[in-house]
């Protein structure tokens, strides 16, 4: 399965492995320990996965205090 997130959250995966971003935050802070083969989420499509039988759904969080408008993920068959 490859890795998929909402497009909110891939956009920010795409800010965060910038060049930029790894030369000025990242680099700095891990320095010799970040590939430089950094992995991009897929776009779900729709808001749910279904893993070994049971929809995963992709819930947004709306919240202006929070950086990348996380979501979280429901499994509603539990």
């Amino acid at each position: 399965m490859p890795l998929v997130a909402r497009p909110e959250v891939i956009k920010v995966m795409r800010e965060q492995a910038s060049p930029e971003s790894l030369a000025t935050f990242w680099n700095p802070r891990f320095p010799g320990q970040i590939s430089s083969h950094l992995a991009i989420a897929e776009e779900l499509a729709g808001n749910a996965i279904n893993l070994e039988g049971h929809d995963l759904v992709s819930v947004p969080l709306d919240s202006p205090t929070l950086l990348a408008r996380p979501a979280f993920t429901f499994r509603p068959s539990v």
